[in-house]
């Protein structure tokens, strides 16, 4: 559509997101809750036509950001927060990360909250957004005042862009001081490492960073400040087992900016005898995609034609032609698994864990995730599957569940676990329950039917893990 103008190259840059990128601020950060990780206050949303302003979206490499749905077009539509504190003629970049599900665009204004609205300095630049995260930066400098504020209005506005059923996306908004020549932000030169200890001990984690001083640390435990953990290492309470698979990270700020760490996982074992007689079902990197042949399974012992794989049956006949799909993956179970799963250890009474890496998804639309497995053949009266809403993402992360064996879902009860499973199906669902797929029974009910680049290619790894009875956490592998 028609820009009003454009930002000239070398004020504005635009660098597509990776799946890699975390949440960040300036240490000077004059804006309060940046990455809408705490809700929605201090920000603000006005319109004069009807619309909708939370943090319920998933962020640039990050777990929220702000969703602002344009219900009704309005000419005058607003997201801002205020009293925001400047120094006068000094240098400041304005940083944050965008888009639009439309690719329309976003003027941004830095002036004073009250009448006569004055500009402080940035007024009605207009930035390009597309329709996927994309990060933005302009320098500017703050103007008419002769000292500091603690009135000034940092505004996106929509009004001359926005359209019925558009809905924007923002996150890590980052108004600071621009930084002197010789002044260096943080950088991350030694890695937390991940840690395996027994129930009731601790786990040490540290981390090295360079950058103009003086520095400043905080450790998260699953995304969340630990309160207290503000120095270069920090080791945890005597840990359970509960708090298997919880991941730390830090990050280091200073008056420059900030720089947060990779992620280290802490595994929390019984001791001796690690694992407590543990069933490793699956471990496959792979991709869900519309080219699906069975070698790219990798499933070499069975017998393959195009995208469908011959199983033979346990219990003798000609087998079953088992056929993968965009939603439907199958493997074969793994070398290990017994032949009794009552006995000597009992499985079908232990806990079900699985872990879903998802390396990269071409969308954010909401994709729920579940294994089943089956016995002897594969058919609708002889498997159990895990529960599908367990584990739900939107894009790139780690997702954990834990389920009882027996509140598996099986069909008519006829698993009979003192056998073994014989095949295992991971399946992909969207919103409603209903699988992306081509196959007959569910083509045109899945949300967005038929744009397949809304949910393939994903890549993910997928590990699944049987803990028996008093078995401890899982351990996971590297």
């Amino acid at each position: 559509m028609p820009k009003i103008y454009r930002l000239a190259a070398g004020l504005m840059s635009l660098l597509t997101l990776g799946a890699a990128a975390v949440s960040t601020a300036s240490a000077q950060n004059v804006v309060v809750n940046p990455g809408f990780e705490s809700g929605t206050k201090p920000w603000v949303f006005f319109t004069n036509g009807s619309g909708t302003f939370s943090n319920s979206a998933a962020g640039a490499g990050s777990t929220y950001a702000a969703r602002v749905g344009i219900t009704t077009q309005g000419s005058n539509v607003q997201l801002y927060q205020r009293s925001l504190v400047l120094e006068p003629n000094t240098q400041y970049t304005l940083s944050f990360k965008a888009y639009s599900s439309t690719g329309h665009d976003v003027a941004v204004s830095v002036f004073k909250h009250a009448s006569p609205f004055t500009d402080y300095g940035l007024s009605k630049r207009v930035f390009d957004l597309g329709t996927g995260w994309k990060s933005f930066s302009v320098q500017f400098t703050t103007k008419n005042f002769a000292s500091a504020v603690s009135d000034a209005r940092l505004m996106f506005a929509f009004g001359s862009y926005d359209a019925n059923g558009d809905v924007y996306f923002f996150d890590d908004v980052t108004l600071s001081k621009a930084s002197a020549p010789g002044d260096t932000p943080p950088a991350i030169t030694s890695q937390p490492s991940s840690r395996t200890v027994a129930e009731g001990q601790t786990a040490s984690f540290s981390v090295s960073a360079t950058g103009s001083s003086p520095l400043s640390y905080q450790w998260q435990k699953n995304g969340v400040d630990i309160s207290g953990a503000t120095g270069s290492s920090y080791t945890t309470p005597s840990a359970s087992l509960a708090d298997s698979g919880s991941v730390f990270r830090v990050t280091v700020k200073n008056a420059y900016g900030s720089a947060t760490s990779g992620a280290a996982t802490l595994t929390v074992t019984t001791g001796p005898g690690t694992g407590g007689g543990q069933l490793l079902l699956l471990d496959r990197t792979f991709d869900h995609t519309t080219s699906y042949k069975a070698a790219l399974l990798g499933e070499t012992p069975w017998v393959k034609n195009d995208n469908c794989i011959w199983v033979p049956d346990l219990e003798g006949g000609n087998g079953t032609r088992v056929c993968n799909h965009e939603a439907f993956k199958f493997f074969q179970m793994p070398s290990n698994n017994p032949t009794n799963w009552r006995s000597p250890v009992d499985y079908s009474r232990g806990t079900l864990y699985q872990r879903v890496q998802i390396i990269s998804k071409p969308t954010t639309l909401p994709v729920m995730y579940a294994m089943c497995v089956f016995q002897d053949h594969v058919w609708a009266s002889r498997h159990a599957c895990g529960s599908l809403a367990s584990i739900r993402f939107t894009g790139p992360g780690t997702y954990y569940s834990a389920q009882d064996m027996t509140t598996m879902y099986q069909y008519s009860t006829a698993v009979d676990w003192t056998r073994k499973p014989h095949v295992i199906m991971l399946h992909i669902t969207d919103k409603d329950k209903h699988q992306p797929d081509s196959y007959p029974d569910f083509m045109d009910k899945w949300y967005g039917t038929p744009n397949w680049s809304l949910y393939y290619p994903m890549k993910l790894r997928y590990t699944a893990i049987v803990v028996p009875p008093g078995g401890g956490a899982p351990v996971w592998p590297k």
